[in-house]
């Protein structure tokens, strides 16, 4: 009885020095099958060799990284925007709807809608938005990856379409304001060629006040037939 007396506090130091031990190499073996920060590294260099757009935020709501495509879209540099709260690359405008997408996003697992960004230069891009959001081992949330792609030139597109559908009608102010919009947007793009294209649409417009043909031709198309009937007299 002695014995044990004499070795028993220094038995349980032994022992509690041996589980404490084994929780760590434990701990270490965990995270090693399941390793949270090297999986995001990983993410985090597979992203930047995709065309999309792409940027990890942080549970606190601040940019983690961003690629370079989604850098390029915003005209700014991907370091300059680490740490940056990620509602302030996007319109005042559409901070609510992405407030309630970001909303849904930890309801459903991911969201997605269109919103305008705002470039480091002042002007806007049109963006299509997926949120996908990101949990641990233990499914608590860790922060949610924002996926872009630049609708910019798609949506001055079908504004200079609609532009050319509207002449057609005889709806020349309509037709004026979204040939106007799509130029804005053929600017932001860089994309002078187009917005010159469209700049000379609009003046010959103007030129010609009320006047439009029925068959839906564009006014760049319209000074052909004119020239014909002067020299058919």
């Amino acid at each position: 009885m002695s014995h044990i007396g004499l070795h028993g506090p220094q038995f349980w130091l032994y022992l509690l020095a041996l589980v404490t031990f084994l929780t760590i190499v434990l701990r270490r073996v965990v995270r090693r099958q399941i390793p949270l920060s090297d999986e995001l590294h990983v993410k985090r260099v597979a992203i930047e060799h995709v065309h999309s757009g792409v940027a990890w935020v942080r549970q606190d709501g601040t940019i983690g990284s961003i690629n370079a495509s989604f850098a390029a879209t915003l005209s700014a540099v991907p370091r300059e925007m680490i740490g940056r709260d990620w509602y302030e690359v996007f319109s005042l405008q559409d901070r609510t709807r992405m407030k309630e997408s970001y909303s849904q996003m930890l309801l459903l697992g991911k969201a997605n809608l269109e919103v305008h960004a705002k470039r480091a230069d002042g002007t806007y891009a049109g963006l299509e938005v997926l949120l996908v959001a990101q949990h641990d081992h233990k499914s608590r949330f860790v922060g949610h990856h924002c996926l872009v792609a630049d609708r910019t030139r798609e949506r001055a597109e079908a504004l200079a379409a609609r532009a050319q559908a509207l002449w057609g009608l005889g709806r020349i102010e309509d037709a004026k304001s979204a040939w106007k919009g799509a130029v804005q947007r053929y600017e932001e793009l860089g994309d002078r060629k187009a917005a010159e294209g469209l700049h000379q649409r609009i003046a010959h417009l103007e030129s010609r006040g009320d006047a439009h043909e029925p068959n839906g031709a564009g006014p760049a198309e319209a000074a052909a037939p004119a020239e014909a009937e002067v020299t058919s007299r």
